[in-house]
């Protein structure tokens, strides 16, 4: 078995016969292999020929190699296999003839740097790949890869599951995971892992390693956290190491203070300061590194969620079939969605997802389109009507001839990500807490008094920032999403305000209202308040 692996790896070895550890794990599925002449096969120019070799194995599912510890382990379909058989096995597929035989997309990128020392391939029916996809019940498949720390390349592969039909949410998971749900029996494993192989070609450069701008603060704020509890527990005297930390991050609050103290206002930057002041006087650091920490982390931490869920959001608005049935002259024919040209007719069926926006040219189908229309109900369509991209078909058969132009749904996905990239220059979070400033300031300075700097430093702690923050972040986004599930497109929450207290209200009555007595109940609600009402159809307005 050694001199085979020898002969077949090595080719220029040294005249010392290698040694070569085997050892059989668990059930008989597992087979670890180890020894420095496996650490000379793993090398980056020899790892394409290495792989191959291992999974001749038919029942070979997955190779973890580790370079540096000159180790293999091999993981099969099946266990019962004794340390002879498979030793026995791996010898047979060693003596022949090195022929790629797998498809492996993407396997240059076993030469980049992060799979230097360690990588991981799975077999995926007549492929390999470096993806490992974890299912978690019959809705959920967690999805690893090592590129996926890169964020720019896991935004990207995250865009890319978004749009498919039958995955209902993307999560980003650990530093190289993805979490996504999915529809039963809505998208096989092979259609998945072709997608998401695309979207990493395409994402490559952008995981290429760049020079990032250094932060101090961020830095110094990890730093205070590590420092702290040893400081405060372990070793007094590494006590001074974050003492010079926390003068240091109040530093660049003591200007802003004094600045705006002189014109009799108190902020933010002066109960940093006072928090400075006595974290310095008591000597104890732990709080106050915790209170720093929190108020880095939270913002990022909700600023990561809002993102997800509008990238969740907006995907319901591009979630568009691979591939569509078309009829040809009477002819049905599967091509790629990007192949269709308008004036094709596809055949939609229970299930199906219009692949874009046209006209029903035969049969009858109740579908959901309320993302579009607003409307929390089904509709019924038959001959004439009009279809829109993303259209999800409830029960009935359908043909629609595509039309030309941008799809509605396109136009809606212009219109939300504007709106969720628009930025806020107005926070009632940070204004709450400049209001609470003075208060803080007098309670800490009663507190004073009672139980000395300890219990002052307690009441002084801006911290309370926070919850608000976190409420306001994601309370802008719950309106968003709020009137996007009744048809409407608010492109600035900040709007709603002078919105509710206008003088005058303009209202389309050329077009019929789905909601006939809500829209009465509206209209009285503005009668009591004395507005004054448009209506379109007569050009002029008039007093209910």
């Amino acid at each position: 078995m050694e001199g085979i692996v020898s002969e077949s790896l090595v080719s220029a070895a040294p005249i010392v016969e290698p040694r070569l550890g085997a050892t059989v794990y668990g059930d008989g599925s597992v087979l670890k292999l180890s020894g420095a002449l496996l650490a000379t096969a793993a090398v980056p120019s020899k790892r394409r020929e290495l792989i191959e070799l291992l999974f001749l194995l038919l029942d070979l599912a997955r190779v973890n190699v580790q370079q540096r510890l000159g180790a293999i382990t091999l993981r099969f379909l099946k266990g019962g296999f004794d340390r002879a058989e498979l030793l026995d096995a791996l010898a047979a597929g060693m003596r022949r003839r090195v022929v790629t035989e797998h498809s492996f997309p993407n396997q240059h990128l076993l030469s980049r740097h992060e799979f230097r020392n360690r990588f991981e391939v799975h077999r995926a029916g007549e492929k390999l790949t470096l993806w490992r996809i974890n299912p978690s019940g019959s809705k959920r498949l967690t999805l690893v890869h090592v590129l996926l720390q890169h964020d720019k390349v896991r935004a990207s592969v995250m865009d890319a599951l978004l749009s498919l039909v039958g995955i209902t949410t993307v999560i980003s998971g650990r530093q190289r995971e993805i979490e996504i749900a999915l529809q039963p029996n809505r998208l096989s494993k092979w259609a998945l892992l072709e997608v998401i192989e695309s979207a990493l070609a395409e994402a490559l450069p952008l995981g290429r390693r760049t020079k990032t701008n250094f932060k101090l603060r961020p830095a110094l704020i990890r730093a205070n956290l590590v420092l702290a509890p040893i400081a405060d527990y372990v070793f007094p005297p590494l006590g001074w190491a974050s003492a010079a930390v926390i003068t240091t991050l109040g530093a660049g609050h003591l200007g802003p203070a004094v600045a705006r103290w002189k014109q009799k206002r108190t902020g933010l930057d002066l109960l940093y300061a006072c928090i400075c002041f006595c974290t310095l006087s008591t000597f104890t650091f732990l709080p106050s590194a915790l209170m720093y920490a929190l108020l880095q982390f939270w913002p990022k931490q909700s600023q990561k969620i809002r993102q997800e869920n509008e990238a969740n959001f907006l995907a319901r608005l591009r979630r568009l079939p691979r591939k569509v049935l078309v009829d040809q002259a009477g002819k049905l024919a599967e091509v790629n969605r990007q192949d269709l040209k308008p004036g094709d007719v596809v055949i939609l069926k229970k299930g199906d997802v219009a692949p874009g926006d046209g006209t029903i040219i035969s049969g009858e189908a109740t579908l959901h389109e309320g993302i579009l229309t607003g409307s929390s109900s089904s509709a019924t369509k038959t001959e004439g009507g009009y279809i829109y991209a993303t259209t999800e078909i409830i029960e009935g058969d359908i043909q629609v001839r595509i039309g030309t132009g941008e799809t509605l749904a396109n136009r809606l996905t212009e219109l939300y990500t504007a709106a969720f990239a628009r930025p806020d220059d107005d926070s009632h979070a940070l204004r709450l807490a400049e209001m609470l400033v003075t208060p803080i300031i007098l309670a800490g300075v009663a507190a004073l008094g009672r139980g000395g700097l300890h219990m002052t430093k307690a009441v002084m702690r801006p911290d309370f920032l926070c919850g608000p923050s976190v409420v306001e972040e994601f309370g802008d986004l719950w309106v968003v999403l709020h009137a996007a599930e009744r048809g409407i497109v608010v492109l600035d929450t900040g709007v709603l305000d002078p919105i509710f207290r206008a003088d005058y209200w303009i209202f389309d009555d050329t077009v019929t209202w789905q909601l006939a007595e809500a829209n009465e109940d509206l209209l009285r609600s503005f009668k009591s308040a004395g507005r004054e009402i448009v209506f379109l159809s007569d050009g002029g307005s008039k007093q209910i």
